[in-house]
């Protein structure tokens, strides 16, 4: 069976996402607060959740695809999906964050047994959807067990230590 891969965030960049993932096989469960983005994800073929915390339920993966590191602040930490993800899952950031937030939430996460990696997205929705983005990665090669899946949307990876550097 298909693993099933966590999608918080289903407007331009995330439906891009979504759409890639999809293709290359894995199975989606998103949410969005937006309706609209959750019926376009929906039509594409993504299993639409009630609250990001039903997402964290059924996934050991989870990308964050946010407006910026406030909002992922609030999706974590208000809204409750950092404390109902379940211990060794991993969050893929790809919002275009400050790199201190993203300290913290790797810092956060961790001393919870999850794990936190800021991949930032350089290029369009048009270019994620093609497979053609870069993916600045706050995290090491060596560690790159997700690699397959940005390597859905990106073309070129590129590990830049910390938690923070892809940021």
């Amino acid at each position: 069976m298909t693993a099933m891969v966590g999608l918080i965030g289903l407007g331009l960049v995330g439906k891009a996402m979504a759409g890639r993932l999809l293709a290359s096989g894995y199975r989606v469960i998103g949410f969005d607060t937006d309706s609209q983005a959750c019926s376009a994800a929906g039509a594409l073929g993504v299993a639409v959740a009630r609250s990001s915390v039903e997402v964290a339920r059924q996934c050991r993966v989870v990308l964050l695809s946010l407006p910026n590191s406030d909002v992922v602040g609030e999706v974590l930490w208000d809204a409750g999906l950092g404390e109902a993800l379940r211990t060794g899952t991993l969050v893929l950031d790809t919002t275009t964050g400050h790199p201190a937030d993203a300290r913290e939430n790797h810092a956060r996460l961790a001393a919870q047994g999850l794990r936190f990696v800021d991949v930032t997205l350089s290029g369009s929705s048009a270019e994620i959807a093609a497979g053609k983005a870069t993916a600045l990665i706050g995290g090491r090669e060596a560690d790159a067990d997700y690699r397959r899946i940005v390597e859905t949307f990106a073309e070129r990876l590129f590990f830049l230590g910390e938690p923070g550097a892809g940021c």
